[in-house]
Formats: structure tokens, sequence, C-alpha cells
């Protein structure tokens, strides 16, 4: 459901509703912010040496965008969201990065973890070695030797500087995503890729099969905006746009190591990865409550659909709304450091099964090396964008505007 206008008769006023109800303004507000209001207000105290207030520093809390509307009366672009104090806020440095990422750069903000090419060179020869399967310690020593050989995940942004708030979301999200893939999380109870595999193997042994085995699967995940996603709901004019659906969801491809050091794609289809990445996008929302870094994600790009549909429908220039100073001289206030690299990413897996006659064990050694990131690319066609009920949307834009407490107000709440 779209941030429209929906009645109910409470206390004789309108519930404008986001993306669900969420009952009463105690859980949940609808928080109107003034981007011409927010550029002042930048302008004249961070122009001047002093802080931003807190209420502009955090877009006065909303964590969960939900729209836009256009007030060409007043040269103003009004952002529609929710803050329910649940997930974290956006920042002041969020948006001015994501309005420079798409009017000035036009490029769209993405990170990957790799291993680097020297260690994937080593890789390949541990992997050209077989452990002996019948020696436990030969094959935990293989394990570890992976482990070590993979070594550090070199980090890479695009898009943003790399010390920014939304390089830090996408890059430890991604993080996470890797270290739950791999069942290196115990804060967890979702499967992990490394559960699947012991799993199939399991199902093998059950149906006749015999001996011990050794499998390794180098896999490339990463977060995307669903297939067709993002989906707004917009005015005839586009003067009002409300964010209908932008789902985050999994992608996956099998990888292989080439001879000058590289990880490429494969070019065939791993059932194994491509159901645990479906699994993980199905509990994405679930996973969200749990780690702040998913739901700064899906923030993230929620906000950077909402900035890239106005300027596809030119909204700054409707509003004659004048951000040179967010585009080009606030300074960044969230910048912090950002490390070179991360723990690799590399898990293995070593089980015992006893034969009927239990004189013999069979041994089933299995790893997984996860690499990729987070593209925020979030290409916009005309099919992105379906007509609304003009009436509704026009009454819901007035319902905005009309409680707007004064001019200057950077932020209000619409109840």
């Amino acid at each position: 459901m779209s941030f429209t206008i929906l009645f109910k008769k409470m206390a004789g006023v309108a519930c404008i509703l986001g993306l669900a109800c969420l009952g009463s303004a105690a859980q949940a507000k609808q928080i109107a912010v003034s981007l011409n209001a927010l550029a002042q207000t930048a302008k004249s105290s961070l122009g001047q040496g002093n802080p931003l207030p807190m209420e502009a520093r955090n877009l006065c809390g909303i964590d969960q965008m939900n729209g836009y509307l256009v007030d060409a009366e007043h040269q103003d672009i009004v952002l529609l969201g929710r803050a329910a104090e649940q997930r974290p806020a956006l920042h002041y440095d969020d948006l001015v990065l994501m309005l420079r990422s798409q009017a000035l750069n036009h490029q769209f903000p993405y990170c990957s973890l790799d291993p680097y090419p020297r260690n994937i060179l080593a890789l390949n020869k541990v992997l050209a070695q077989t452990p002996d399967l019948s020696n436990d310690h030969s094959v935990r020593r293989y394990g570890e030797q992976l482990k070590k050989t993979v070594g550090g995940m070199q980090v890479v942004v695009g898009g943003v500087p790399k010390q920014s708030s939304i390089s830090h979301a996408m890059i430890y999200s991604d993080y996470i995503m890797k270290q739950l893939s791999l069942g290196l999380r115990s804060d967890s109870e979702m499967p992990s890729m490394m559960d699947r595999t012991r799993l199939n193997s399991e199902d093998n042994e059950q149906s006749g099969a015999q001996g011990a085995s050794s499998s390794g699967k180098l896999a490339r995940f990463w977060f995307h905006i669903d297939q067709g996603d993002p989906k707004f709901i917009t005015s005839p004019s586009a003067d009002i746009v409300n964010l209908a659906s932008a789902k985050v969801v999994l992608l996956t491809e099998r990888q292989m190591t080439t001879a000058d050091g590289h990880l490429v794609d494969a070019g065939d289809d791993d059932p194994q990865l491509q159901t645990y990445a479906d699994l993980h996008t199905a509990h994405f929302q679930q996973l969200a409550r749990q780690y702040p870094e998913y739901a700064s994600l899906e923030n993230l790009y929620r906000l950077l659909a909402l900035i890239h549909a106005m300027t596809v429908k030119n909204a700054l220039s409707a509003a004659n709304l004048d951000v040179e100073y967010l585009l080009r001289r606030s300074p960044l206030l969230e910048l912090k450091p950002m490390p070179v690299d991360l723990q690799g990413l590399v898990n293995y897996d070593l089980s015992k099964t006893e034969t009927d006659t239990g004189r013999s064990k069979l041994q089933r050694f299995s790893f997984s090396v996860a690499a990729g990131g987070v593209s925020m690319e979030t290409p916009l066609s005309p099919r992105n964008f379906e007509l609304g009920d003009p009436k509704r949307l026009s009454f819901e834009k007035l319902a905005v505007m009309r409680q707007k407490p004064k001019p200057a107000a950077v932020c209000w709440v619409v109840d």
C-alpha cells in the first residue's frame, strides 16, 4: 500500500498511513520533511561553522521513506516517511549523497567484498590438492589452510565516499549476509548454505551413496532491488509520488577461479545456491528486525528510489528548488574510517557416519567461500510508475501541507 490517505473515524480527523497501518501515533509517526527548509537550515548553520540541529541531522527520525510531493508554490519538495523508533533513522548525509549520486554524478552506489588476487592464486594451489578423507587431522588441517589462504576480503566502494554512512551500511549488511550464508554467526536461527549442503549430502547417503566425499563451493551473493521494482503511485502531474514497493532481494552465481587470480562467474546455475538466496530473500524483513544494518540498507534503497524518481520526473526543476548547497558545498557529518579489508569469508564442515557394521567411518568434507557485494542500481522506466486516484492524491497533498506549522519548519508530524 502506498502512502495514501485512508479515512478513519478517529477523533474526527483523517489518518494518513504509510506501507501499513501501525496503530497509534505512539507506535509510529508519519513525518514530512521540507527539502527547502532543510537546505536553508544546513546552509545557515553548517555554512557558519555551527552544528546542524538534530532534527535535520537525522531527518526527524525517519526510518522508512514512503514518498514525496512537489510544492511549487513554495519552491519546495516535501519528503514523506515514517518514524517508528524501531529501526535506524536516516542521516542528513544519506540524503545529500543520494542527491549527488543522481543529480550530479549519475552513478549508483555499490560495494564488494572479494579475496585479493594474490590469495586466489594461492587458493588455486590449495584446491589442486586432495585432502586425505580417511584422516581426521589431515582434513581439518586442509580446512584451516583454506581459511588462511583466502585471507582478508578487500573492501571496494563506489558511487559514494568510502567513509560515508551509506558505505558502512552497504559493507556491513553485506558482511553479515555472507556470515549467515556460511554459518559463521551464532545469533541467527536461519539455516545457512552449509546446512543445506549437509542436508543434501545426508539425503544422498540415505539414498544409497557410499564412500567418503569432498565438495566445495565458490559463491557470489549480492543484494539488489527486485526485478520490476521500485513501483510508484503518482498523480497525473507527478506532483505527488508514493513508493509502493521496493523489495530487496539476494542474487547469486556460482564462481570459479582463474589462472591470473580472479573470481569469475562459472556460467551455470547452482540449485543449492539459488535455494539459499531465495530463502534469504524471504526472510529479509525478519533479518532486518534483528540486524540494524539490514534495516538501514533497505531504507537506503527506498531513499535512492525516491531521489531517482525525482530526477526522472524533473521534480527539482518543477519545484524551482535551490539545493545547490546540498549538491556542491555541504560538508558530510557522519564520516568514519572504513577498514581496508575484513576477515575472509570461508567455512568448512566435516561430519562422520558409521557403517552398519560399525567397523569403519565415512567422512564428508565440504567448504564454501563467499564473495560479492551490494548493487544499488535502480533502473526506472514508465512501467515503474502507475497513475493513482487524482482526488485522493490531491487530498493527501492538501492534508500534508495544511499541517505544516510554519514556513521555515524542517519537519512536522502528519496526523
